[in-house]
C-alpha cells in the first residue's frame, strides 16, 4: 500500500535487545517519505487486526499496541513497572495483566478486564492530550 514510499524497515523491540519472550510481539520499525493519510493508517490498522489483533483470522490474537516515545529505550516489562509506578490504582489492571502475559506469568485471557479497560483508555487519551510529563503519563510497555 506504500509502495515506494517505503524507505526501509528493521527489527527492533525485544527481538533484537535479548528481552523476547514466549508471549512477545515482533516489532518492526518502518520509515516513510512522507506521512501517512488518515485512509492509509486504516488501512494499515485493519490489516494488522486481522493477522495479530482481537479479530485475528490468521494467527492468535494479541493487542495492537502503539508506542510513545520515551527519550530512552527500555526493556518492556522495565516501561510496564515505570508506567504501573506512576498510574492511579484504579488504571493498573489492564498494563498489569499485560506485563504478566509479557513474562509468561500469566495465561493470556482478557474477559475480566472488561470493566477496567474503558477508563483506562479514557485517562491515557487525557494524559495524551494534556501532553503530561508528570505522574499521569503512562507509556506503555506491552509485549
Amino acid at each position: 500500500m506504500l509502495g515506494a514510499d517505503v524507505i526501509g524497515s528493521c527489527l527492533h523491540g525485544s527481538a533484537v535487545l535479548g528481552g523476547l519472550r514466549p508471549h512477545s510481539d515482533i516489532d518492526v520499525f518502518a520509515v516513510v517519505r512522507r506521512p501517512t493519510t488518515v485512509r492509509q493508517r486504516r488501512v494499515l490498522v485493519d490489516g494488522l487486526l486481522e493477522l495479530s489483533g482481537e479479530r485475528a483470522r490468521h494467527g492468535p490474537a494479541r493487542p495492537v499496541e502503539s508506542t510513545v516515545a520515551t527519550g530512552s529505550v527500555a526493556a518492556k516489562d522495565a516501561a510496564a513497572d515505570r508506567a504501573l509506578a506512576r498510574l492511579p490504582a484504579e488504571h493498573r489492571p489492564p498494563p498489569a495483566r499485560a506485563r504478566a502475559i509479557c513474562l509468561g506469568d500469566e495465561e493470556e485471557r482478557r474477559d475480566d478486564l472488561l470493566p477496567y479497560v474503558g477508563a483506562y483508555a479514557d485517562h491515557v487519551v487525557a494524559a495524551i492530550g494534556r501532553g503530561t510529563t508528570g505522574p499521569d503519563v503512562t507509556p506503555r510497555g506491552y509485549c
